[in-house]
């Protein structure tokens, strides 16, 4: 069995987001599994990253520095294999490059979304294996193989519950769940939930706002004056970090992914975590999201358009029967991105760049 080291930017509490996610189910399933591996992220890594990047000397140089601990700990563990997690920029070429240079290991690269600017990504791109977070990306890589992303956080009763409980009764409490900054569009939300509490017959709602601490400060102080302005306190509620996050997708009847840019995952860990607790889901037209919710487990906006979010929303609150239907869809789709699979074909991966050294 090969010797697996995983890079990943992030990796420690909370959990609830992104890379750290993939890269804590892949450590799990391989010390269940008596693999030898380790995990590397970046220690001085700050969840106030902004999703483009700028063209900054001394942020080349730390990520340099990253990319350069990454490959001294695979020589020191002796490592076969590089795991490495990474979104789409321009210097992603350059990070396979030096990584793959300096450490001598085989390249396995996940690319889980994209940053900007891209221009430029494939100089001196160098991976044994491809592997890409939604047929999104495919254009930017032909021939890579396609897996959706892992998440501790799928309910694990899935298969019991859907089929003792295909049926929701109907709609009223909404839940955002995720990062603080405007990619994510939780303002976009915000002016959606304030256009449908002045409707002259507006339908009942609550909406629960949880931050997983990543994004920014600013952007969160934004949103949180927003509510306040709009006069939307008795209809939000604002909240921090929730480690529950099982009860917390129990106690609401939607979720919505109101993405605003394609920067970040175009593949949440969020739609297949709501998807598998039977909970319809409201997505922008970005990334992989349209393509999962096709079948009916969820409605899709334009992204940006508030005018028509809020139609959205209200269609899925003021009608019972498609509401009910979008239950049983949801529990449908999510039974097919089971984490065995996924997981089994990464351990298959492993074995077979490791082969090709």
């Amino acid at each position: 069995m090969p010797n697996v080291l995983i890079a990943a930017t992030q990796y420690g509490q909370p959990w609830n987001e992104g890379e750290k996610n993939i890269a804590r189910v892949l450590a799990q399933a391989l010390s269940e599994r008596g693999w030898e591996f380790c995990v590397c992220s970046h220690p001085t890594r700050d969840a106030e990253v902004a999703a483009r990047h700028s063209a900054s000397l001394s942020k080349l140089v730390a990520a340099m520095r990253f990319w350069a601990l990454v490959a001294r700990t695979a020589r020191q563990r002796r490592a076969s294999v590089i795991h490495l997690l990474s979104s789409v920029s321009s210097v992603l070429g350059l990070k396979c490059a030096v990584i793959k240079r300096l450490s001598g290991a085989s390249l396995l690269l996940h690319v889980t979304g994209l940053a900007r600017p891209v221009l430029g990504y494939r100089v001196l791109l160098r991976a044994d294996r491809i592997v890409i977070g939604g047929s999104y990306l495919q254009p930017l890589f032909p021939g890579a193989v396609n897996l959706p992303p892992l998440t501790p956080h799928m309910n694990p009763h899935l298969d019991r519950d859907a089929a003792i409980s295909r049926n929701g009764v109907a709609a009223h409490r909404i839940l955002y769940l995720g990062a603080m900054e405007p990619e994510r569009g939780v303002h976009t939300l915000i002016a959606a939930l304030a256009a449908l509490a002045t409707e002259l017959a507006c339908p009942r709602f609550t909406a629960t706002l949880a931050w997983n601490g990543q994004g920014t400060r600013e952007y969160a102080r934004r949103i949180q004056k927003t509510i306040q302005a709009l006069g939307l306190e008795a209809r939000v509620q604002w909240k921090g970090v929730v480690p529950d996050l099982a009860a917390l997708y129990r106690e609401h009847d939607l979720v919505v992914i109101p993405r605003a840019a394609r920067q970040r995952m175009g593949f949440p860990l969020r739609l297949i975590e709501a998807l598998s607790y039977g909970k319809p889901v409201v997505v922008s037209d970005l990334g992989e999201m349209p393509a999962i919710v096709v079948d009916g487990s969820g409605l899709v906006f334009p992204h940006g358009d508030v005018p028509r979010l809020a139609h959205t929303l209200r269609r899925l609150l003021s009608d019972p029967d498609l509401y009910r239907q979008c239950v049983s869809t949801a529990y449908e789709t999510a039974q097919r991105y089971p984490p065995s699979r996924t997981v089994g074909r990464f351990l298959d991966l492993y074995q077979e760049v490791a082969r090709a050294r």
